[in-house]
């Protein structure tokens, strides 16, 4: 069996595991949204709409997922006869396509949410999408909440790889370096001010602003991904 096949194996076996998972979980995000839409219709205040209300949600899912990847997938396909270059790279391409479906199912709830808002004539409105501190475009919107739940998913595998690798005690400092990413993250996506303050980009524009975000974003994931793939390229796997 090449390299390739058992990366693939890998990326479907995860994939499917993961869906069951995302399918109980959006469940109950969805009934949430339920009883938020309900309480705002009755106060009569504007509401997120699904997409930005189900980031941070689906965010700490994917971060669960990753450390689940650590302890589970990982060690498992490895015990199986899978190489650990093969079993990173198929739990990653899982990942991505679990990414991609969740954020699709993100916009095409949201969709139906307005839809039926709309139907029922409530008094409920859609906030617009802000980052920045400014309105912007729904497209914009839906590659931030890609990246950011690949982001805590890759996250999430560093800190399960660093405590699975190296024990509690010096797991720990895998929490404090994801605490910092965290705080890097949220810098870039979610401050109005800190693209402005960099020297060397004092006028910077909205757009200017969105793109180093999204390139920060993406080259934080590649040096986590990275990173992951040499603590997982000698890595002891345990028996049980």
């Amino acid at each position: 069996m090449t390299e390739r096949s058992m990366a693939e194996i890998v990326m479907v076996d995860t994939f499917r595991a993961q869906t069951v998972w995302a399918s109980w979980f959006f469940g109950f995000l969805i009934l949430a949204n339920i009883i938020s839409v309900y309480f705002f219709n009755r106060s009569g205040e504007p509401i997120p709409g699904f997409l930005a209300f189900s980031q941070n949600s689906v965010s700490i899912f994917m971060l669960v997922v990753g450390i689940m990847a650590a302890y589970g997938f990982f060690a498992f396909f490895v015990r199986t006869g899978f190489t650990r270059k093969a079993t990173f790279f198929g739990i990653s391409g899982g990942a991505l396509l679990l990414a991609i479906l969740l954020t699709v199912l993100s916009v095409i709830i949201g969709l139906v949410e307005a839809l039926i808002i709309g139907k029922l004539d409530l008094s409920v409105a859609i906030e617009p999408p802000v980052i920045f501190g400014l309105e912007y475009s729904m497209t914009l919107q839906i590659l931030f909440n890609f990246l950011q739940i690949v982001l805590y998913f890759f996250v999430g595998w560093m800190i399960g790889t660093g405590y699975y690798r190296n024990g509690w005690v010096v797991g720990f400092l895998f929490v404090v370096v994801a605490l910092f990413t965290f705080s890097v993250n949220d810098a870039f996506v979610n401050s109005s001010g800190i693209i402005s303050n960099i020297p060397w980009m004092p006028d910077v524009s909205f757009e200017s602003g969105a793109v180093v975000s999204a390139v920060v974003t993406v080259m934080m994931i590649v040096l986590l991904a990275l990173w992951v793939r040499l603590m997982t390229k000698r890595i002891s796997i345990k028996l049980q």
